[in-house]
């Protein structure tokens, strides 16, 4: 059996059971071939656009007892894909420009599938912001830490109701902000830091750009303060 980290094991847990997955930008395949083997999924569709994860992948499904059950596929994100071809999309280990270019390369596609797990490896607030604007349904978020690191899991699933999130739900995600979770303060503690190091470095800022970001800074710093207290006092 395939032993995969916590990152992935979360996501694997999110799909739409016993259905079609397409992994984009997969690398090694692992992911879908821990999927069959647990029984989560009926088949996958793995993609990857650069030659040496191709070819990985492709080794990995051949020396996998999944050769007939996964397919892999050459190409740039979800345009390899057809319509309706599966129920979930899982777009992990990118940057989160790089996923909203993925998404927003064929909307109308992207539309067809049910759901769409996404793991940016940076800037997620680009994702919450892009798809907030198209109105997509944030069903889910959850925060895994591994390696000393904060991964931050987000399931999607398209609609057209679009909303607005505000400068903290953006950075740190709606459900986030709400929800109960292992390593909460400490998530929460991480962005504090971050935002009181951006002030102390925009203090002397003249410009009416800095000054207005440093008041939203101060917004965000006030509001972060407030909730670490709460969780401290309960």
């Amino acid at each position: 059996m395939i032993k995969l980290p916590k990152r992935l094991t979360t996501i694997a847990d999110m799909v739409i059971k016993e259905k079609a997955v397409a992994d984009i930008g997969a690398d090694h395949a692992l992911l879908s071939i821990y999927m069959m083997e647990n029984r989560l999924i009926s088949n996958a569709i793995v993609t990857d656009i650069i030659d040496g994860p191709y070819e990985r992948a492709k080794k990995a499904v051949n020396e996998s007892s999944y050769r007939d059950r996964i397919e892999v596929r050459k190409g740039d994100g979800i345009k390899v894909l057809k319509p309706y071809e599966v129920a979930t999309v899982i777009v992990a280990g990118m940057g989160g420009d790089t996923i909203a270019q993925i998404l927003s390369d064929d909307w109308e596609k992207a539309e067809t599938y049910e759901r769409f797990i996404l793991q940016p490896m940076s800037r997620p607030h680009v994702l919450r912001q892009l798809l907030a604007e198209r109105g997509w349904t944030l069903s889910e978020e959850k925060l895994v830490y591994e390696n000393n690191k904060f991964f931050v899991i987000l399931v999607y699933t398209p609609d057209d109701n679009p909303y607005k999130l505000t400068p903290l739900e953006l950075d740190i995600g709606p459900i986030l902000l709400e929800i109960t979770y292992d390593y909460k303060r400490e998530y929460l503690q991480s962005f504090l830091t971050k935002y009181k190091n951006i002030s102390n470095s925009l203090s002397k800022s003249t410009t009416n750009q800095e000054v207005d970001l440093l008041e939203s800074i101060k917004e965000k710093i006030k509001e972060l303060e407030g909730l670490i207290n709460d969780i401290d006092k309960s």
